[in-house]
């Protein structure tokens, strides 16, 4: 029998990084965004990666959910959103630093194509891949369990959110703000102590 999976659906630059280590430190077998070298960007390479983990999140898990929904029955999907203003600021500068790197898989450029419609940044075509994403998922939450967790959101309600969608109130109690300077900041003040 196929064990039922957790996965976040949300798009990039909306938390999901965030959202993993908080998977992670609630004790799940977490990763976040996969793509091989090797791979071409098929939906059945991420179905039999997502065998080995408990929760899977980022793309290619934001375009291919509907399939995972069929392979894995009973799943569960988080939508984590963001304000557009603000994500289209992130985005205009992760996905621009990202090609500079030279760090792209040939899978990593067909996600992009998929979600966004280009490899780079793109503003008009990015708002049509936010409003798109944005019904897909609606469409998909009518016959599907789905939590949508907004960025903005209050860390405690968030994880309040989480312990009652899981049905796990053994959640960690802090929730990360990998790409926050403030909690960049924090975590290695944390670590310098520790080697002191």
């Amino acid at each position: 029998m196929v064990k039922a999976k957790i996965f976040g659906i949300g798009l990039s630059r909306t938390g999901s990084l965030s959202l993993r280590d908080y998977m992670s430190a609630s004790g799940y077998s977490s990763i976040h965004y996969v793509a091989k070298p090797h791979w071409l960007g098929l939906p059945q390479e991420i179905v039999k990666f997502c065998e080995e983990h408990d929760f899977v999140n980022d793309a290619p898990v934001s375009i291919y959910f509907e399939e995972l929904s069929q392979a894995f029955p009973g799943s569960k999907f988080i939508n984590t959103t963001r304000d557009l203003d603000s994500w289209l600021k992130s985005c205009s500068q992760h996905f621009v630093r990202n090609l500079k790197e030279g760090k792209l898989y040939r899978a990593t450029l067909k996600y992009r194509e998929l979600l966004y419609g280009c490899s780079e940044y793109n503003k008009t075509k990015f708002i049509k891949a936010f409003y798109r994403h944005k019904q897909k998922v609606s469409e998909f939450s009518k016959n599907n369990n789905v939590l949508t967790l907004p960025l903005e959101l209050e860390d405690q309600r968030k994880i309040g959110l989480l312990k009652d969608f899981l049905g796990n109130h053994d959640l960690s109690p802090y929730y990360p703000h990998v790409n926050d300077l403030a909690d960049i900041t924090l975590r290695r003040a944390m670590i310098r102590g520790k080697s002191n």
